[in-house]
């Protein structure tokens, strides 16, 4: 007697699921209600869980169109928006110069020359042009109307209403076009890096707000800092553009568990054609007329602005339930501000002081990329009594003034003391006062030095007992230069791919 397909238990038919893809199972819910219903298990809703959206109009009433009520829409746990910087500039170059580049690459080096454009790449050059600078004027009008904040605010109130508890996680990052109108690129290369930059803030000035009016709860919030996502920062004074006063907005941080935020300095324009610049090779710019600096007191008030050291403070001390933190600074390397003028340090300081008491329940800290004083790193830790977790890569501890030079010592004395909980730890790369630690430990060094130089600049310890027995925690600094080689070479470009400049 043959059996119908419906006619199978709901385990069998999920374990027939299970070996498809999501097109064949598409086609197999087409059979009837009755074989849909049987289809749409487990394994079917978990190609749902997931989403991606671009910040985009008609992606935006997708997405509020895909969770309307008893849609698989409501079934998303976690949600990555994407900001879209539309890069007009390399293709603009194409068309000026009549010549693209060419690249070519040999392991770390690379040469690039100009290879003359047939009539057919000019008139693609020209439609993808044309559809980047109308996809620009298109974004302009969403954000001037509000509309990107309203669809994405009636998408996260349905999936509020509609779904199934608190999102598990809510992702921003950012993808640009510049040299073909269909091809996204990541922002790894750094190219036109103030349009990154710029659609990394709207994209955070369009979420807030949005989260803020749907009443939506997420637990984990990444703002442009996956593993491996480089050269793509919010401005440290964009944070304050949002009203973080909001009780709306509030009630949402509330929730949340992990935050991970990468940030950098504040945009200045140290001259004035510094504003039509972008950091992109196409850029065009008439350097016939010689450009004119602008008043020093004028930037060093911009970068002494508090705007631009409280907006993370305030953000980190409303996620009252924070178990994870994650913080990643990127520095723009402003050439005429000297260290004291660009107040780096600050930006830390702020957020120690902000946060007493309200890092209570954080559990894993992550810090990279920093300028701190000795006293706000500790006084981070130290308001963090249940910290278990902590990594310091890439952190530059400075002096605070001519009295006090500061030192790593406190900080890692406290680690390893009895009152600490710390039971993992990870020390890379490491500055005290400009020059590199190297840990008094068994470890491979980052590159050679003229002088052989005893110990290793990472330092890393898991389990609480190793963390105890490790006290005191010693270092020292290279006898001599770095010296010219390809682990050098490697050390630099990384470094300046993660932390800057772009």
């Amino acid at each position: 007697m043959a059996i119908h397909f419906t006619d199978l238990a709901n385990e069998i038919v999920e374990s027939i699921v299970v070996l498809l893809n999501l097109p064949d199972i598409c086609n197999l819910r087409l059979a009837g209600r009755l074989v849909a219903t049987k289809v749409t298990q487990d394994h079917f809703k978990s190609f749902f869980r997931s989403k991606t959206i671009d910040l985009t109009k008609s992606s935006l009433e997708d997405f509020v169109a895909a969770t309307q009520p008893h849609l698989l829409g409501c079934l998303v746990q976690d949600v990555t928006l994407i900001g879209i910087a539309n890069n007009p500039r390399g293709l603009e170059s194409i068309l000026r110069k009549k010549t693209r580049p060419v690249v070519e690459r040999n392991g770390p080096m690379f040469m690039s020359t100009e290879e003359r454009c047939s009539d057919e790449e000019l008139a693609k050059a020209e439609r993808d042009l044309a559809t980047i600078n109308r996809r620009r004027e298109e974004h302009q009008q969403l954000r001037e109307t509000g509309q990107d904040v309203k669809h994405l605010g009636e998408a996260f109130t349905n999936l509020a209403a509609n779904g199934k508890g608190p999102l598990c996680s809510l992702s921003l990052e950012v993808v640009m076009y510049r040299d073909d109108a269909d091809e996204k690129q990541r922002p790894v290369s750094g190219l036109g890096w103030k349009y990154t930059f710029q659609a990394a803030t709207d994209a955070f000035q369009t979420t807030m707000p949005a989260l803020a009016a749907s009443g939506l709860q997420v637990q984990r919030l990444n703002l442009f800092n996956p593993e491996n996502f480089l050269r793509c920062s919010i401005p440290s004074n964009e944070l304050s553009v949002v009203d973080l006063s909001d009780p709306s907005l509030q009630n949402a941080l509330q929730s949340i568990k992990s935050l991970s935020l990468s940030l950098s300095d504040r945009v200045l324009n140290e001259t004035d054609k510094d504003a039509s610049r972008t950091g992109d090779p196409g850029d065009d710019i008439d350097w016939s007329i010689a450009p004119k600096a602008r008043p020093i007191e004028d930037l060093r008030a911009e970068a002494a602005d508090e705007t631009n050291f409280l907006g993370l403070a305030n953000l980190v001390s409303l996620c009252t339930n924070l178990e994870e933190l994650d913080l990643h600074f990127f520095n723009l390397a402003i050439s005429v501000l000297t260290s004291e003028d660009s107040k780096d340090e600050v930006v830390l300081q702020r957020l120690a002081e902000v946060s007493k008491d309200r890092l209570l329940n954080l559990k894993k800290l992550r810090l990279r990329g920093f300028h701190v004083w000795e006293r706000d790193l500790l006084a981070l830790i130290q308001q963090s009594p249940n910290l278990q977790d902590l990594t310091l890569d890439n952190m530059m501890l400075t002096a605070y003034d001519a009295d006090t030079k500061g030192s790593f010592i406190s900080i890692f004395n406290h680690c390893t003391s009895p009152s600490s909980k710390i039971q993992t730890i990870l020390f890379d790369d490491l500055f005290d006062s400009g020059r590199l630690v190297y840990f008094d430990a068994k470890g491979e060094q980052k590159f050679p030095v003229a002088v052989w130089t005893k110990g290793t600049n990472t330092l890393k310890i898991e389990g609480r007992e190793e963390v105890v027995e490790s006290h005191p925690i010693k270092y020292d600094f290279a006898q001599g230069r770095m010296l010219g080689s390809p682990q050098a070479y490697y050390w630099r470009e990384k470094r300046r791919a993660e932390f800057g400049p772009p």
